[in-house]
């Protein structure tokens, strides 16, 4: 069919975004469009001939699908659907159509892919980002209300000590501004950093030895903390303490999960690299770097996917649920983005961060 087709047809098919797939009654491969080989990782040429259902791995009803089709001629849709691409062992999340041609005795299969996992990651980190905003919002109120009268309630209780000259009194007036110091230090750390970072030329490496360093110190016996440094990366512009807080946040949670959990050879892992990036903060960014905290304990718990970065929410018994948020709200001041994936034994945390200069500097 397809080499009986105008050149202008096949061009039209060559320049389609949409993977466009045509196999014969057998299921064989007779053409792929470029949009196809790429999604693959074959050339027509390696591809052709070949039964297409071999090509990937799927989650969900494929092959079934396809040989649907082909029996009972009717068009067969799928979203979101699983593929794991045999060639490259890429993970992909895809839409797709299967229509039959009949053309005499034999009938094609004319199957067209979309690639949806992209836009499914862009739509969620947009949809984090609008969840962290609004949190972000009524943490800050809440935050703003409670400490209007903690000022108030501290003089009061120093009026009281100072009036007083009752020894009796002392312990109760000392516990109220102990503890109403206290709160006003935990409501300053959920309106997270106080200003905007302070821009500088630093080499990302050294920030993360420094976390290492503060590790090791602490969990020196228990943990062991590994480097998988890319040294090609050049200095990135960042406010230096800032970003050592977020790493150190990351580490720290990463660590109490191992401990807590008694996890045997615990281990972390700082891991760098330059990325390529479509879009972040909704821009478009064309180079980024990734820092990555890698740890293999026991993974997010699933209950705690969707709300993991809002304040106060925390899967250690002996958390505040405040280090995450804090690290989202450093990471997003600097124009990048966070993100996790997680399964038991592997739970990574990346940073991304800009290469370009997208800060004024002042």
């Amino acid at each position: 069919m397809i080499s009986q087709a105008s050149n202008f047809h096949k061009q039209l098919l060559d320049h389609l975004n949409v993977a466009v797939i045509l196999v014969n009654s057998q299921c064989y491969v007779e053409y792929l469009n470029p949009a196809a080989e790429m999604l693959l990782g074959l050339a027509m040429s390696k591809a052709k001939g070949h039964d297409v259902r071999t090509l990937v791995s799927t989650h969900d009803s494929f092959s079934e699908h396809v040989e649907d089709s082909r029996r009972s001629l009717r068009v067969i849709s799928q979203r979101a659907a699983e593929w794991s691409i045999l060639s490259s062992s890429e993970n992909l999340v895809v839409d797709y159509s299967i229509t039959p041609i009949s053309g005499g005795q034999s009938t094609e299969l004319l199957i067209e892919v979309e690639r949806v996992d992209r836009w499914l990651k862009i739509t969620k980190e947009e949809a984090m980002q609008a969840a962290h905003s609004t949190s972000r919002s009524i943490t800050r109120g809440i935050a703003h209300e409670i400490k209007n009268p903690l000022g108030g309630i501290i003089g009061a209780a120093q009026l009281l000590e100072r009036e007083s000259g009752a020894e009796s009194l002392r312990e109760f007036t000392e516990i109220i501004i102990s503890e109403a110091h206290r709160l006003r230090r935990l409501v300053d750390r959920m309106l997270g950093p106080r200003k905007p970072p302070t821009l500088r030329r630093c080499n990302i490496h050294e920030v993360l030895e420094h976390v290492k360093a503060l590790i090791n110190t602490q969990y020196d016996q228990t943990l062991e903390v590994r480097r998988d440094y890319d040294p090609s990366i050049p200095e990135v512009n960042i406010d230096r303490e800032q970003i050592i807080q977020a790493v150190l946040n990351l580490c720290a949670n990463a660590a109490e999960a191992i401990s807590e959990n008694r996890i045997e050879n615990g281990v972390i892992t700082l891991r760098t690299r330059v990325v390529k990036r479509h879009r972040i903060e909704q821009q478009n960014a064309q180079q980024m770097i990734s820092i990555e905290v890698i740890d293999n304990g026991p993974g997010v718990p699933k209950k705690l996917a969707e709300t993991l970065f809002y304040p106060m929410v925390s899967g250690s018994a002996s958390g505040s649920g405040l280090g995450l948020s804090i690290t989202q709200s450093i990471v997003h001041q600097h124009l990048g983005t966070l993100e996790y994936r997680s399964v038991e034994g592997n739970t990574t945390f990346a940073i991304y961060l800009p290469l370009e200069d997208n800060h004024d500097n002042t």
